[in-house]
């Protein structure tokens, strides 16, 4: 290949290539993989909110909750 594809060509070839080896069904499923990979809740939830006390993050709902907007 010595021309470069367009980006709407790449994906096709791609696709086709994934359908041909995977099947339809694990190729949507390995590109879901891709576009939104699984995350480790605890461990954001850990790094988010390691330097609040739970009375901080209480206190940060509850102000939440009374603000309407």
């Amino acid at each position: 290949m010595n021309q470069r594809l367009s980006e709407s060509e790449l994906c096709t070839r791609a696709w086709d290539v994934l359908k041909q080896r995977l099947g339809p069904a694990e190729a949507m499923r390995f590109l879901a993989l891709i576009r939104n990979p699984p995350r480790d809740y605890q461990r954001w939830r850990d790094e988010h909110f390691k330097d609040l006390t739970t009375d901080q993050l209480m206190n940060g709902m509850r102000a939440r909750s009374a603000d309407p907007s």
